[in-house]
């Protein structure tokens, strides 16, 4: 391909001393391109895009019918809706050498290097249905059109932004407020890898179950997914901010409710942001804390909130 000086930004339009278009420098999008940089996560180079010079003869019957051209994962939603992940409904953490010998599976595993540790299972979950147990170490994942399967590599299965975090010196829990959260970050590498593979998408999923018993290594199983999306997350939960009282509350989701032992039908709005100075900080409620009940009313939801102090204000009440 022809590769432009390194002078050149993209996106750029190159033309001829006559004015005619000679082509573009954009960044090229090849085939099972999020899968790809998925896979290489964490190294330096492989996450820069490919960049080239397309000729006008390439690109003549892309700019002549774009519509047939459209990429078909790219679609219109709301900003709720785009927030929203696939699942695979499970928690992990990474396998390592020590794990790897003690389980007696070193072999799938390559001596410890590759494989995710399942930890917990969510109630409802695509994973529960399909059997998958604690303790069961995922390995790979097949997905339609790759040429060989994607390695679930340990050193991507403990940090939600693939070892920046380790190289910057901070996590986003410490950015949340006096609280840390004890519920999972759900934009999590398996996550990222089920988005970009796409939902309604079906891939195959290899895992091995050790068992403390068995004197032989175990054997490794396969199991087909239809990749489904999951419920409302933290992250994309319905909402609702004050700004009389200085704080943003949200919906109880799942991880939520399963990070904190609550019973489904629990009571509860999880305080997403206290804003500085406000009246909410200076009674001591912080950002990550529940708020069960408000006026002795039991809350479901950040609109009932909403509607409740609504109520209080019309009926006169301050406090």
């Amino acid at each position: 391909h022809w590769y432009a000086a390194m002078e050149i930004r993209p996106p750029s339009l190159l033309v001829k001393f006559d004015g005619k278009l000679a082509g573009l420098y954009v960044q090229q999008r090849i085939e099972h391109e999020e899968e790809r940089r998925l896979e290489m996560a964490g190294s330096y180079y492989s996450a820069r895009p490919e960049v080239r010079i397309f000729t006008a003869s390439e690109i003549r019957d892309v700019l002549a019918k774009p519509a047939e051209h459209a990429d078909p994962k790219i679609k219109v939603t709301t900003a709720t809706e785009a927030k929203r992940h696939a699942w695979f409904g499970v928690e992990y953490v990474p396998v390592n050498k020590d794990l790897a010998e003690q389980f007696k599976v070193e072999k799938p595993t390559k001596d410890g290097q590759q494989g995710f540790i399942v930890n917990a299972v969510y109630s409802g979950s695509p994973a529960e249905k399909l059997g998958i147990r604690e303790g069961d170490i995922l390995l790979r994942i097949e997905a339609p059109g790759r040429p060989y399967p994607i390695e679930l590599n340990a050193r991507l299965a403990g940090d939600d932004r693939y070892g920046y975090s380790r190289w910057y010196g901070f996590d986003d829990e410490e950015r949340l407020g006096p609280l840390s959260p004890t519920w999972k970050n759900r934009k999590n590498f398996l996550t990222r890898l089920l988005d970009a593979v796409g939902v309604g998408k079906k891939v195959k999923i290899t895992f091995c179950r050790p068992d403390d018993e068995q004197e032989t290594p175990p054997k490794t199983q396969t199991l087909e997914y239809t990749i489904e999306q999951a419920p409302q997350d933290l992250e994309s939960a319905p909402r609702w901010q004050n700004r009389k009282l200085g704080l943003t509350v949200k919906n109880m989701t799942y991880e939520v409710r399963h990070a904190l032992n609550l019973a489904a039908d629990a009571p509860g709005v999880i305080l997403a942001k206290i804003e500085p100075g406000s009246p909410t900080l200076i009674a001591r409620i912080f950002p990550n804390e529940i708020i069960t009940h408000l006026g002795g009313t039991p809350l479901t939801s950040a609109r009932q909130m909403r509607d409740l102090v609504a109520a209080a204000h019309k009926a006169g009440k301050k406090k």
